[in-house]
């Protein structure tokens, strides 16, 4: 979730150089990979150009070369299931602003905009270096101990026992995802 207060340069450039990383160290196959950011449309479009320059310069290749970023899946059938996710979210609408590609287990980080809500991409783990980016309105950080208007979930609560709407609204306030 990245919010409105976070527009100024620097702040755009770390945020996104975390995304990129984050989401796609250990070839994007670990559960708490970023899959999904939220983007205060205010730095949205901001935020996409550095987070596409962030993952264009990530290199793919040998997982024990140490210029390598992101390494390949685990199989060809991962690789297979990835790239046939993003097809889909493509054929559905979905555009890719880098990536995409891939070469036998290896697959090129992704960052995809404009995914349909029903596009495994966007509500399955994808378990594979592939990002969604997503403007949403009206954006603003929860005060100490409030709670977000939709789930009731405090801030800080555990994913496992307190999830974030599939399709934010505008009511939606950002917590610790």
């Amino acid at each position: 979730m990245v919010c409105p207060d976070w527009s100024a340069p620097e702040d755009l450039d770390d945020a996104a150089a975390r995304i990129a990383t984050f989401a796609n160290y250990q070839g994007g196959q670990s559960c708490i990979s970023v899959q999904r950011v939220l983007a205060d449309r205010s730095v949205f479009d901001a935020l996409t150009e550095r987070v596409v320059a962030a993952v264009e310069a990530q290199r793919t290749g040998d997982p024990w070369d140490d210029a390598t970023d992101v390494g390949p899946l685990i199989d060809t059938a991962a690789a297979d299931r990835v790239t046939g996710w993003v097809a889909e979210a493509v054929a559905a609408g979905a555009t890719v602003l880098t990536g995409g590609g891939r070469d036998g287990a290896t697959v090129e980080p992704t960052v995809l905009v404009d995914v349909p809500a029903d596009a495994a991409v966007s509500c399955e783990e994808v378990f594979g270096p592939v990002l969604v980016l997503e403007p949403v309105a009206g954006v603003t950080r929860p005060s100490r101990g409030s709670t977000t208007p939709a789930t009731g979930c405090r801030p800080g609560s555990s994913p496992a026992t307190c999830r974030p709407p599939s399709a934010p609204t505008a009511s939606w306030r950002s917590a610790a995802w």
